[in-house]
């Protein structure tokens, strides 16, 4: 797993690029160059990878693993350590909220998704999904049961992204900004260029459509799995269940 550039490395290279800036753009840019080639070889594997696949400016599509289109969308943020189980406002729980509106009923409903029109629209907020992925989409084909709040969604789910730099937009890294000025300069006076990038996961994976219907808050320590598993029996009594049957479809649109 790779470390990034120190601190200090990184704000000498800011100065010198924020120096040239004011004299010699081509310089800036071979400065910028420089960094940006360091974080491609020093830098964690898959944040690195697409890195590396920009500076080499092929322009090509560049595949997604499963695992990776797994990891991106299910991230949940945080660590065994801390234990906060599913933050919010992390991808799995940016992914449920809009999931789970197209859901017929969360309670007690089984159906068929077909792939959205309009994708699901994700960001990793911290870790090397963030500086891999940024801001991405996922859509999902296939089909749903749902049971007392607890939906078990299986099919296809696609990832997308475009690796490109937006114009005065920033990342922090340690605390010193860096400009998404200095990677369009580096595409500008070098051959850098954007890519798409695209990934498949098959898969069953349940959601919590209802704040902790599916048992998953608290399993974090082993010591605390055999109450929780309890728990699942002294959940609230089942609503009717009207279910829309194997072929209803859900609104898409």
């Amino acid at each position: 797993m790779g470390l990034w550039l120190g601190k200090a490395v990184l704000q000498r290279y800011v100065n010198l690029i924020e120096l040239f800036l004011l004299t010699d753009k081509r310089a800036a840019a071979g400065v910028a160059l420089d960094m940006y080639t360091e974080m491609a070889r020093l830098g964690p594997k898959l944040p690195a990878r697409h890195m590396k696949h920009w500076l080499a400016g092929t322009a090509k599509d560049l595949p997604i693993s499963s695992s990776d289109v797994k990891g991106a969308m299910l991230d949940d943020d945080s660590s065994t350590e801390q234990g906060r189980g599913v933050s919010k406002g992390s991808p799995q729980q940016q992914l449920t909220d809009q999931i789970c509106k197209l859901v017929k009923n969360i309670y007690c409903s089984t159906g068929t998704i077909q792939k959205q029109k309009k994708p699901f629209e994700l960001r990793a907020t911290i870790g090397d999904y963030k500086h891999a992925f940024g801001a991405f989409k996922i859509t999902f084909s296939g089909d749903y049961d749902c049971d007392d709040g607890c939906c078990t969604f299986d099919g296809t789910w696609e990832l997308t992204d475009k690796y490109n730099w937006h114009k005065g937009s920033i990342v922090k890294m340690y605390g010193v900004i860096i400009k998404d000025d200095y990677a369009k300069l580096v595409e500008k006076h070098g051959k850098a260029r954007p890519f798409d990038m695209k990934g498949t996961y098959k898969a069953e994976i349940e959601l919590d459509c209802e704040p902790d219907s599916c048992g998953h808050a608290g399993l974090v320590f082993a010591f605390l799995l055999i109450p929780l598993v309890m728990s699942r029996g002294a959940r609230r009594p089942k609503r009717p269940c009207q279910s829309s049957g194997p072929d209803e479809k859900a609104n898409s649109a």
